[in-house]
């Protein structure tokens, strides 16, 4: 029996190829394309999910509110997490770590590693990474053991079993030999805290300051609740703790706040935040066209199946009048639906895992097919059967209201009506199809803006060089010193933090002004040649000089034009010469000397913030920054070699400035690149829709159309007839398809804080793109049926 329905499905298939390739057509592209975005979604809708009790993991932050001015700072003070352990009974494990990098000495050989986690005893009772060696509760208790992971030890022990192995650590206050007590392995792509190697917190400790506002150089802090539904009772203990505990002089500008573990992924703005980051409204975009791309997709070959049945109403009645019963009709319709979604889903599948690997690279996303959090076969199968059934409901409907006698008096019976089911499913797929037309044009238009914005500063020809180990420090002023001198360079630069990213802050009052009137402001610490470095131009007033002794001594300031007017100033040159005071670690004065125009130190998702820029003797130095002059290649291979000679045991890693500043906007490029792509797939399965409905309206009007060239209708009014109701259509996914995309995008470009007005030229242009590529689908069609001879037409009735 399942026989002879496999072979009257297979003629069926052969018999309309044309429409069912049409149809297996778009509903492969759908169906690849809505496996391809949840491949490249499901890293960030699993972010650090694979910790076991993930919902009772919170992370510590610090909210400083000053001068109704609200900064997140990621980082807490030192001595949160044992307090808050002993006062808060709900808290299970409270966890403080650190991530740094320093100097890894074993077999008279040096590493640079700049993945050395320090943390409390209790990291691995809170965070579930698989570990071998010890019990986890006792792995970091040992004041003189170290935890690393499976590459390391494939790096430092190849082949070996690393346990009980020595290694040396090298800190800033010396060397430090710690047992290998445990092999974890590697932190997962999905995981906000990613390590190479796991050190006692005692170790570093001693460098933290005691203050409850110490929120430097970034300490995090995480705890571990008795159950998820003690998170209110926690946050009202919180709260009690910080006004009991803190000074009256913090308890008004400093919050403490739980933010759940599963939230860290998308939470934007936390200073010293350094974990991957996505974009929330983007990715819940992408997920609603990858649904809206399949549903389109499936609407398409349901419009087809929908239309064939009818077309077929003669054959049906037949077949019932042979003994066929609905049952036998529903299940011949079940197996070829069957047939068709096997073969797409086969190719779809197969396209997929070829792409996956290729595309997680191109995509920048380090993200195994092996880390899929269910079964890739068993979730395969849902999405089969569910659009089997969607597949099927059209037919089983049709079959149930199917009556004998209309089937052998009418084989199409009026198929076409006004508002059928396969004009609404058409008009849908046009509307879908206009959004993301329109949306890909805004997206595009944003991305473009975003990439050609001119920053305030010159990005090309410099790189940046992360200075963490401490054998540098001794020797690095030296060595720029060196590197000005060579013609490669045109000049080089120091300073606590790069010219865009996160940057410490101070409290800022002018010495004219109460102590109830500071401002809370963003500071770089640098050097005298960092504005010439980077091309920042002067607005008034002069740059740093070793000219001055005063700019050297902590007592000289250069601020930007936010900050000039958080001081209530217009002018840049009514800024120079005040005195401001500073208050960090300490208090002291200093002198404005100039002022420089806003440049973009954070994404244009950010405003520009008040900065200061201060040279301060002594202060760390974390990053160089260099100029190098073209050809590229040739600068670089100068400036590893001098490295190399001075710093013989560091390697010489860095990384281009134009290149970081474009990571800062991967996820908006890779999501307008699937749109791009989406709203193509999206067009050629309308353009195939509208295809297969024109192509049973013309049979279905060949009689008329015959019997109107008798009468005279020229075949340029007959091809205005024929496409009449596509126009119709289209028009009404112009007016629906297109205030929606409207409302989306400016709800996408809310996120920026720089951004573009929409263009609405270009949105014309995307319906118009839609218009003429969905007319030009038919033309052909309608061409050929209005040049028919009539005589041919009426034979053939």
């Amino acid at each position: 029996m399942i026989r002879h329905y496999l072979k009257i499905a297979r003629r069926h298939i052969f018999r309309f190829r044309t429409h069912y390739s049409i149809s297996t057509l778009g509903l492969y592209l759908g169906l690849s394309s809505f496996l391809l975005i949840l491949c490249y979604l499901i890293p960030s809708f699993t972010f650090d999910r694979f910790h076991n009790d993930v919902e009772r993991i919170f992370r510590l932050n610090v909210l400083v509110d000053m001068q109704g001015q609200t900064s997140k700072f990621a980082a807490s003070a030192i001595r949160l997490a044992p307090e808050i352990k002993q006062q808060i009974p709900h808290v299970e494990h409270a966890v403080r770590f650190r991530n740094t990098s320093g100097q890894i000495v074993f077999a008279d050989e040096v590493w640079d590693e700049n993945m050395i986690l320090f943390a409390d005893s209790s990291f691995f009772e809170v965070f579930n990474f698989p570990v071998s060696g010890d019990e986890r509760a006792k792995l970091l208790k040992d004041p003189t053991g170290i935890v690393i992971t499976q590459s390391m030890a494939a790096k430092y022990f190849p082949g070996n079993d690393p346990i009980g192995k020595i290694l040396e650590i090298q800190l800033n206050d010396g060397a430090h030999s710690l047992t290998i007590n445990g092999v974890v392995e590697d932190p997962p792509f999905t995981s906000s805290i990613q390590f190479d190697f796991v050190a006692p917190m005692q170790l570093i400790e001693s460098t933290f300051r005691q203050q409850y506002t110490s929120l430097s150089p970034g300490l995090f802090t995480y705890l571990k609740l008795g159950s998820k539904q003690q998170v209110t009772q926690a946050k009202e203990n919180l709260h009690r703790y910080t006004q009991t505990h803190f000074p009256e002089d913090v308890q008004d500008v400093l919050q403490l706040e739980l933010q759940p573990m599963t939230e860290l992924h998308y939470a934007n703005g936390y200073q010293f935040d350094a974990g991957r980051k996505g974009n929330q409204a983007t990715d819940i975009g992408l997920l609603v066209l990858a649904f809206l791309t399949l549903l389109s997709s499936v609407a398409n070959y349901v419009n087809l199946t929908s239309a064939l049945g009818l077309k077929e109403t003669r054959a049906t009645a037949i077949h019932q009048i042979l003994g066929s019963s609905r049952a036998n009709l529903f299940t011949l319709s079940i197996i070829e639906a069957s047939m068709l979604l096997t073969v797409v889903m086969s190719l779809s599948v197969l396209t997929v895992w070829l792409s996956f690997t290729p595309l997680m690279q191109w995509l920048g996303l380090d993200f195994p097919w092996s880390d899929l959090p269910v079964s890739p076969v068993y979730f395969l199968l849902v999405v089969f059967l569910t659009i089997l059934l969607c597949c099927n409901i059209e037919p089983m409907v049709r079959l149930y209201r199917y009556k004998l006698a209309d089937g052998l008096r009418d084989h199409i019976g009026g198929t076409m009506g006004r508002w059928s089911l396969r004009k609404v499913f058409v008009a849908g797929q046009l509307v879908v199809t206009i959004f993301f037309l329109c949306a890909a044009w805004i997206v595009y238009d944003q991305l473009t803006y975003m990439q050609n914005k001119d920053l305030g500063f010159a990005e090309n020809g410099r790189i940046m060089v992360e200075l963490g180990s401490p054998a540098v420090m001794d020797q690095i002023d030296g060595f720029v010193q060196s590197l000005r001198s060579f013609p490669e360079v045109k000049n080089a630069s120091l300073s606590i933090s790069p010219i865009h990213g996160t940057h410490t802050q101070a409290n800022f009052t002018l010495a004219a002004d109460s102590l109830d009137q500071t401002r809370l402001m963003d500071i770089n610490y640098v050097d005298e040649y960092f504005m010439e470095t980077l091309g920042v131009p002067l607005l008034a007033g002069r740059d740093f000089s070793g000219r001055f002794p005063n700019d050297l001594r902590e007592q000289s300031l250069i601020i930007n034009r936010a900050a000039l007017e958080a001081f209530g100033w217009k002018d840049p040159q009514r800024a120079l010469g005040e005195v401001v005071v500073k208050t960090a670690r300490d208090t002291s004065e200093a002198t404005i000397i100039g002022v420089i125009d806003d440049y973009h130190s954070q994404s244009l998702h950010n405003s520009i913030a008040p900065m200061i820029w201060q040279i301060r003797p002594g202060a760390p130095v974390n990053i160089l920054t260099v100029n190098v002059n073209a050809p590229f290649n040739k600068s670089l291979d100068r400036i590893e070699t001098e490295w190399n000679s001075v710093f013989e045991t560091v390697s010489f890693d860095y990384i281009f400035l134009d290149e970081t500043l474009d990571n800062l906007y991967r996820s908006e490029q890779q999501a307008g690149w699937f749109v791009r792509l989406i709203a193509m797939i999206l067009l050629v399965i309308t353009c195939g829709g509208l295809y297969c409905m024109m192509l049973f309206m013309v049979e279905e009007k060949q009689s008329e159309i015959g019997i109107r060239k008798i009468l005279g209708a020229s075949v340029e009014q007959l091809i205005v007839y024929l496409n009449r109701q596509n126009m119709l259509l289209l028009i009404m996914g112009c007016v629906l398809g297109v205030p929606l995309s409207l409302y989306a995008a400016d709800k996408w470009l809310q996120q920026f804080a720089y951004r573009i007005e929409i263009n609405y030229v270009h949105v014309f242009l995307a319906c118009l793109v839609c218009g003429l590529l969905t007319l030009l689908s038919v033309s052909l069609l309608t061409w050929r049926a209005a040049n028919k001879h009539p005589v041919e037409t009426l034979r053939e009735e």
